[in-house]
């Protein structure tokens, strides 16, 4: 039975080529758009569940009471912590704490800036990250130790065999200028850890090296325990490290899963890498939505095939066939349609994995032979399409009583109802993804044409080496300044993009304000065009005295609430071994020194040497002879900066980075557009030419009775007009309640206009009669003589 089900549906499908190759086309296109998300979707689900004890991993996180009764969770602990943890607890077996920083490495002649992590020897014992030189017992045991990855030892040591690394002698240069011996050689980290690095160094060299958060905690601390149900134990006893090493403001402590870190919005991450869940359940939600419509096309295309189909169905339910039968029948067809769909389908995916990797910044593989779950996935894909597909049409038919379906001049299918709903759905879908890309496009614009409040053009950003001393970058602007393409050179503690620096204070009305602060020279305000609304411009900085100078932005002085802030001292902050007090001399107007997602926030300029150090070095340049005015700049960095490639970009392809993740979704949307109307247009045309195919007999006598060409073309097309109208009503609150949403995450966002939803309408309805237009052209220029003449 099973064969002949087979066979006939094999039968079926061959002898509709048209029909077989749209349902294909489409179904391949929605198998390959949900295996890439699927694989997506199953990388972002897959950190750090390599490491072998990762169900027994724990990240120590804080719960933090603000005075407003928040609790907030932070990840950073005192280093403490983590010996104490292993010393008080026999659940305990291993802890360590991490801390990350980039930094330059050199070997011979070569230097290279990468990510150094500051561990304990234990690091190795709780994780997984395989040694492919050296021993993981013994690899961090020495002070200047330092293990390596491979891809750092095959930049360093080209084509030099792993096992005679070990030993050799790589230099970091920063500050006090040290040695370390290599004793190990681990495989790259895998993109699916939270913990991303190049090289580890014995924690004992991160005061010298590593970045510090706040005096509350700088490191992320872990911990192996002997087992998961070990954990809530040692959450409730840790009451005695809180008041140990920790502020009156922990209210506890709790213990992260590992597993959980990376897709855990609630606790920011500081060295680890961290996603959100929503660009998965976005992507599914568009996966599942291809995938509907292309199974809908097959649903429609066989319902308006039904009535080609009545006689046989009629027949096989007068020889005894059973309704049971009939749908198995029907259903066959549609798993035989899915299996032949799939192989393309795989293919596809294939094919476009590269260019998926590249859009969503991930390094995704696929093989058939080592991805079970993705196997499975296939399987389960295969069996809906082909249930789901198979089902409409299989119940449609099986209903319908053996004598209506063979008298004489019956209903030859009619319009039916479901296949207009469905025809809607699919073009409401393509309708109001279409939007959200006019949408993402028009903010993604907006951010990077509105007025950031400084100049930005013509800025090249340089990054200084951290033990630059102060002299020799004052040299290095000196000199850089004596060309004439030169317009002027400033420097900061960060570019506009990385870094931030915030601290917290009570203003006059005993509220507690959040404030950024910003470390620059004199000419900061000079070389961006910032201007100075009130007071003066900062002095050149002086250890003598108890205060230090600052210039605030506007919305410090509105957040501040006070009336006037010249003189002014910002309380709760003080800076170096004289303890030395901010005090106001200038406000600056406002300028965005945050991306356009961020609103303004107050901000506090100084030029403190012990509260940050000038990491870049912004050149104002004249537009013309470019090359020339670089080739200068890098000539001065060799004279005055030895050792240290040149490294420099442009500020506003800098700022513009800032906005990758809106055009990345920008991209997604418009694919996903795309590809929904492909599909829906597979479908129109199938339908179309089944429309026109019963009506052509219509068709011929209208002709015969004087109709024109434009008449006939309208007939036919003004059923999908109607629907396509009728989508339009059912996309456009959709899509502007979705776009809402999605905007009110920026502090500076697009007013949303009827344009986006106009256009898309119109470009659907454009693309609805382009589809249908050259089979209704064809029908209505046909010579009624060649239709009439068998009647």
């Amino acid at each position: 039975m099973l064969k002949n089900y087979l066979k006939t549906a094999a039968r079926n499908l061959m002898k509709h080529k048209v029909f077989t190759a749209i349902n294909i086309t489409g179904l391949s296109l929605g198998i390959a758009c949900c295996l890439l998300i699927f694989l997506f979707i199953q990388q972002e689900w897959r950190h750090d569940r390599f490491h072998e004890k990762s169900d027994r991993i724990f990240r120590v996180v804080r719960h933090i009471e603000r005075e407003n009764g928040e609790i907030s969770l932070n990840s950073l602990q005192p280093y403490e912590i983590a010996a104490a943890l292993r010393d008080e607890f026999l659940s305990v077996i291993h802890a360590t704490a991490y801390l990350d920083t980039e930094l330059w490495i050199r070997h011979g002649e070569d230097l290279f800036f990468e990510t150094i992590g500051f561990v304990d020897p234990e690091f190795l014992e709780i994780f997984s990250f395989p040694l492919l030189a050296g021993d993981s017992k013994t690899a961090m045991s020495g002070p200047q130790s330092i293990l390596i990855s491979e891809r750092v030892a095959g930049k360093f040591f080209r084509g030099l065999d792993f096992s005679r690394i070990p030993g050799q002698v790589i230099t970091l240069p920063q500050g006090e200028q040290r040695e370390f011996l290599i004793t190990g050689i681990f495989k790259n980290v895998p993109q699916t850890s939270s913990l991303q690095f190049d090289a580890l160094v014995p924690f004992k060299h991160h005061a010298d090296y590593g970045r510090h958060m706040s005096s509350g905690g700088s490191y992320s601390v872990y911990l192996e325990t002997r087992s998961r149900e070990e954990a809530k134990p040692i959450e409730t006893g840790s009451a005695s490290l809180i008041k140990r090493f920790l502020e009156k403001d922990v209210r506890k402590l709790s213990l992260q899963p590992l597993t959980d870190i990376y897709l855990n919005e609630r606790i920011h991450n500081f060295y680890e890498s961290q996603s959100k869940p929503l660009y998965s359940q976005i992507l599914g939600g568009i996966a599942f939505l291809i995938l509907f419509i292309a199974c809908v096309n097959f649903m429609m295309l066989s319902a308006g095939r039904s009535a080609s189909r009545r006689k046989e169905v009629g027949i096989r339910k007068v020889v005894g066939a059973q309704r049971m039968q009939l749908i198995q029948q029907f259903l066959g067809e549609g798993i035989v349609l899915s299996v032949s769909s799939l192989g393309t389908g795989t293919l596809l995916t294939l094919i476009l994995l590269p260019s998926f990797n590249h859009l969503a910044q991930k390094q995704i593989s696929f093989s058939l032979f080592n991805n079970w779950p993705a196997i499975l996935f296939l399987f389960c894909l295969t069996a809906f399409i082909g249930i789901i597909a198979g089902s409409y049409p299989a119940i449609l038919l099986s209903r319908v009583q053996p004598g209506e379906l063979l008298k004489p001049g019956g209903r030859r299918g009619g319009k039916n109802r479901l296949t207009g709903v469905f025809v809607t759905l699919q073009f409401a879908i393509s309708i109001a993804l279409i939007v959200g890309t006019i949408v993402i496009l028009k903010q993604t614009r907006f951010m990077r044409a509105k007025n950031v409040g400084f100049e930005k053009d013509q800025v090249v950003s340089i990054a200084l080496p951290e033990e630059l001393l102060q002299g020799q970058t004052q040299l290095l602007k000196a000199k850089i300044l004596q060309s004439a393409k030169v317009i002027n050179v400033t420097g900061s503690d960060r570019n506009f993009v990385q870094g931030r620096l915030t601290s917290t204070f009570k203003n006059e009305n005993g509220k507690v304000m959040r404030c950024r602060w910003l470390r620059i020279d004199p000419d900061f305000l000079k070389t961006f065009g910032v201007d100075l609304i009130d007071g003066r411009n900062l002095p050149e900085y002086s250890e003598t005295g108890s205060t230090f100078s600052v210039l605030v932005n506007e919305s410090f002085v509105k957040a501040a609430g006070w009336k006037t802030v010249i003189g002014k001292t910002i309380p709760d902050i003080s800076v170096g071994e004289k303890n030395q007090i901010p005090h106001i001399v200038g406000v600056a107007r406002d300028f965005h020194f945050d991306s356009m997602r961020e609103k303004i926030q107050p901000l506090a300029m100084h030029m403190h040497p012990e509260f940050n150090t000038l990491s870049t070095l912004f050149v104002r340049i004249q537009p013309a002879d470019f090359t020339e005015t670089i080739s200068h700049i890098r000539n001065v960095w060799r004279e005055v900066v030895h050792g240290y490639p040149f490294l420099y970009s442009f500020l506003d392809k800098d700022l513009d980075s800032q906005y990758k993740t809106e055009e990345r979704w920008n991209k997604i949307t418009g694919y996903a557009a795309f590809l929904s109307i492909v599909i829906s247009c597979l479908g129109l045309l199938g339908l179309a030419f089944l429309m026109i195919t019963r009506k052509t007999r219509e068709i011929g006598i209208r002709k015969v009775l004087g109709a024109s060409v434009m008449q006939i073309v309208s007939l036919l097309s003004s059923d999908f007009m109607r629907l396509t109208l009728i989508a339009n009503l059912i996309a456009w609150p959709v899509a502007w309640f979705a776009m809402t949403q999605w905007l009110r995450s920026f502090a500076y966002r697009i007013e949303l206009s009827i344009f986006p939803f106009l256009f898309a309408g119109l470009l659907d309805l454009v693309i609805v009669l382009l589809t249908v237009s050259w089979l209704t052209v064809r029908a209505a220029t046909a010579n009624p003589v060649d239709v009439l003449k068998h009647e």
